[in-house]
């Protein structure tokens, strides 16, 4: 029996359609999987997510966009061709629901299928939209695989007296290891007539070898396909192994014909192949896949309680043996676990409670034995996360947040600062509890310094700053807001972020300085913001966004301009005049800024504001003694007059 069960290797498949859709606080959910390549798609899904915001930041996947990433843990040439969009969903904040539609394949056939996905990619988006739940993966499989695929693969019809007497046994024999040799190392599926022709030449003559044949046979097929014709191949070399009294080989190939009946969709008949490979195979790790590939098969069934023994099973048996092996058995029985909850809610919600729960304490368990080497770290904070996004809905917040922490810790031990900083930045988003949040915000702050961060890693780390200044704002703590948000906005300004996440940061910074009158500063913002509003096209909110923020910087100049002015009165009574002019000097640079920029009041009003100003400016000028004070008055009395004429 094959360890890696290949009914279920993604090295099986030429693509599988995998149809997501994403929630911040339960993570991904499942729409619809074709074929079932992979047995646990909850973490193939937070992969491709994580992977997302690499390319597009945080909120990008709410827009119609598509991008290729490599997944490793699928195998060194798997690539996913991924579609994102949204629908409209009024239970959330936004309103906007996001999805993807994921296409993936082995990149020895990447140029064929992506040159059909590039103009038919967002067509299959388009129905996921359409459809939403309904939506069904093996229709668009089909689609595609009729598009780039071989003609079907028949099975050749052999008449064993048609058969030259003179296909001596040795040479037949040869026939066998050359079609092998082409079939495993270049696929070459025209190796089906010779292997059918070997092992019908060789039945009841050398059955150990006409037994091989019929598994390449299966093999072809099952690589086109074609199920059925590899179910009958696989069942014939269980019948030449056992008259070559090979019972182990007898035994997997009962296991491979049972994976064909599966796929086939005829689960009882699947059991029944797996429980007599079973009788056969005695050695452990084959053990444990048969319990694995029935665990599944029962799922199916709906017969739950067997489902959960044998993955129980497969685990005890395997988990002293490859504990890699054994992590994926576990991610699997958590993924089962959670289509289990979900149909058992309406009617038995305690029950299926308890079935998430468990999930959760299977994710955890596939993250240990993950943890037993270095190269499943990232896979295990992977399983950590989507464990926390269950404790989340469950509304465990403190189990939630320790392993939130503990998977950013695993990603930064393989230096993935990036998903290290997203992990603690969702876990953040997620909890209700301030003080938690903010701990998390300030956690995630902290991985990494400035200036060892990538343009994506400043980007990252400027929401994460926005989000920790927002909060201590809420909490009065306004100087220490103003600090994260002058660090945000520097983060993001450098990482040349989006303007859909610059603009919130400018406003809250400019709303901060109001609340503290460094109303200079607020109106920098202010005007910032509408400024880079006034480029973003035209709908009622940006239209409204951009008349408050011009608004308040204009009031927030004439504020500043107004204390500035004040200040250089008081320092003219204490006789300091050079400080005065200073002071007078940058009132009137305000006044102008506000006056230039004002598009809101009529042209009497604001000649009014700056006629008012320089008759105040001239009352005081004879109270200055240095001619060279009295000079300076006059020229920025001039700017405003200048400003008034033109």
């Amino acid at each position: 029996m094959s360890e890696s069960s290949p009914h279920f290797d993604m090295q099986q498949f030429n693509h599988v359609i995998l149809a997501v859709l994403w929630d911040d606080i339960s993570g991904p959910s499942i729409i619809s999987l074709y074929p079932l390549a992979f047995d646990d798609p909850e973490s193939i899904a937070l992969q491709i997510y994580l992977a997302s915001v690499t390319v597009f930041g945080q909120h990008g996947q709410s827009q119609r966009t598509e991008f290729s990433v490599p997944l490793l843990s699928l195998g060194q040439n798997i690539l996913a061709r991924v579609a994102f969009d949204a629908w409209f969903d009024p239970s959330i904040r936004g309103e906007e629901r996001p999805f993807f539609l994921a296409i993936i394949g082995k990149h020895d056939s990447a140029n064929l299928l992506n040159t059909h996905l590039d103009t038919h990619i967002f067509t299959y988006l388009d129905i996921l939209k359409e459809e939403k739940d309904a939506f069904n993966a093996r229709l668009v499989w089909q689609k595609i695989t009729d598009s780039i695929s071989d003609p079907p693969l028949k099975k050749p019809q052999f008449d064993p007296t048609d058969i030259d007497s003179d296909y001596a046994i040795p040479r037949a024999l040869k026939d066998l290891q050359t079609a092998s040799e082409a079939w495993y190392k270049l696929k070459d599926r025209n190796q089906l007539w010779t292997a059918m022709k070997v092992a019908n030449r060789l039945e009841n003559i050398d059955d150990k070898a006409a037994g091989e044949a019929f598994i390449l046979s299966g093999n072809i097929f099952q690589a086109a396909n074609n199920f059925q014709d590899a179910q009958n191949a696989f069942k014939q070399a269980t019948d030449a192994f056992s008259r070559a009294h090979d019972f182990q080989k007898s035994g997997q190939a009962f296991c491979l014909a049972g994976k064909m009946a599966y796929q086939l969709g005829d689960n009882d008949h699947a059991i029944e192949l797996f429980q007599s490979g079973a009788v056969w195979i005695k050695d452990p790790k084959s053990q444990a896949s048969i319990q694995y590939d029935m665990a599944l098969v029962y799922q199916d069934l709906n017969h739950f309680e067997e489902a959960n023994g044998c993955f129980e099973k497969a685990v005890k048996l395997i988990e002293e043996i490859d504990s890699q092996i054994a992590a994926r058995y576990t991610s699997t029985y958590a993924s089962k676990l959670m289509l289990q909850a979900e149909k058992e809610k309406l009617e038995n919600p305690a029950y299926a409670l308890g079935l998430t729960r468990k999930s959760a304490e299977q994710r955890i368990r596939a993250a240990d034995f993950l943890k037993k080497s270095d190269e499943g770290l990232e896979e295990a904070a992977t399983s950590l996360m989507l464990a926390a996004k269950v404790y989340f809905s469950l509304e465990n917040e403190n189990k939630g947040i320790t392993l939130v922490i503990h998977a950013s810790s695993l990603f930064k031990r393989v230096d993935n600062f990036q998903s290290a900083l997203k992990t603690l930045y969702d876990g953040a988003q997620t909890v209700k509890n301030i003080e938690s949040k903010l701990s998390l915000l300030n956690n995630a702050a902290s991985i990494l310094p400035e200036d060892q961060c990538d343009e994506l890693l400043q980007r990252l780390l400027g929401l994460i700053t926005y989000e920790i200044g927002r909060i201590e704002m809420e909490k009065n703590h306004y100087l220490l807001s103003r600090d994260c948000l002058s660090r945000s906005k520097k983060l993001l300004t450098i990482a040349k972020a989006p303007a859909t996440e610059l603009i919130p940061v400018l406003i809250l910074f400019a709303n901060n300085s109001f609340n503290i009158e460094n109303f200079e500063e607020a109106a920098s913002n202010f005007y910032t913001a509408f400024e880079i509003l006034s480029n973003m096209e035209e709908t009622d909110s940006i239209l409204n966004q951009r008349n408050r923020s011009l608004t308040n910087a204009l009031i927030s100049w004439r504020r500043s301009s107004t204390i500035y002015h004040n200040a250089g009165l008081v320092s003219l009574m204490n006789q300091k005049e050079r400080e005065t002019v200073e002071y007078f000097t940058r009132s009137v640079t305000l006044l102008i800024e506000w006056a230039e920029n004002n598009a809101l009041d009529s042209q009497d009003e604001i000649q009014k504001v700056l006629r008012d100003r320089i008759r105040k400016l001239q009352l005081k000028n004879d109270l200055f003694i240095l001619a060279e004070s009295k000079y300076q008055i006059e020229a920025i009395i001039s700017d405003l007059k200048a400003l008034i004429i033109s």
